[in-house]
């Protein structure tokens, strides 16, 4: 990943990168921190039991703490992005003070947007109205006045979002079905 952040960056790319940060360390922040402007991770909630429902990993809270001071010792922007879901709804403004207390200063909210997979099977467990959505958008905002607060509704994701994969395919979220192996670009 170093060199494709490397020669993105000699192209005048701004390289930008989200991650659970389950695979952050040291050394690998050393290898690709020069030509990455940010990076962006990711959390749902404080509470390890919700995590898990929504697909994280165990410990997956104190993880995320634990990279964001990472990322600030390597002069690394950081930002977080939190999804909003029926099973945190109530409680993301706990992520607020978590993130409030580790100095982030950007957070950006996304509404839930069953796209593919097992996230249209089970739309009916995490799905939230677009009111619902803005007015936790608003609260928050309320609550940490001086966090930049960004709200990405679903109609937002849908139409402008592009996602690389694991396994190598880059899927154009317009269009969920419409998958492109990154080895077939070269």
């Amino acid at each position: 990943m170093g060199e494709l952040i490397k020669t993105s960056d000699s192209y005048g790319i701004k390289n930008k990168l989200t991650t659970n940060g389950s695979l952050l360390t040291t050394k690998k922040i050393g290898q690709i921190k020069n030509g990455l402007a940010k990076i962006t991770l990711s959390i749902d909630s404080v509470d390890d039991g919700i995590n898990e429902l929504l697909g994280r990993t165990g410990n997956h809270k104190q993880n995320i703490l634990n990279s964001i001071d990472l990322v600030r010792e390597n002069d690394i922007e950081v930002s977080i992005n939190s999804v909003i879901t029926r099973l945190n709804l109530d409680k993301i403004g706990d992520v607020g003070h978590s993130l409030q207390e580790k100095g982030v200063t950007k957070w950006k909210l996304l509404q839930f947007t069953p796209v593919r997979g097992l996230a249209v099977e089970n739309q009916h467990l995490y799905e939230v109205s677009y009111a619902q959505f803005m007015r936790i958008v608003s609260d928050m905002r309320a609550q940490f006045p001086r966090m930049e607060i960004i709200d990405n509704s679903s109609e937002y994701l849908i139409g402008d979002y592009r996602l690389i994969s694991p396994n190598g395919y880059l899927y154009n979220m317009s269009s969920p079905d419409d998958r492109t192996s990154l080895l077939e670009l070269e």
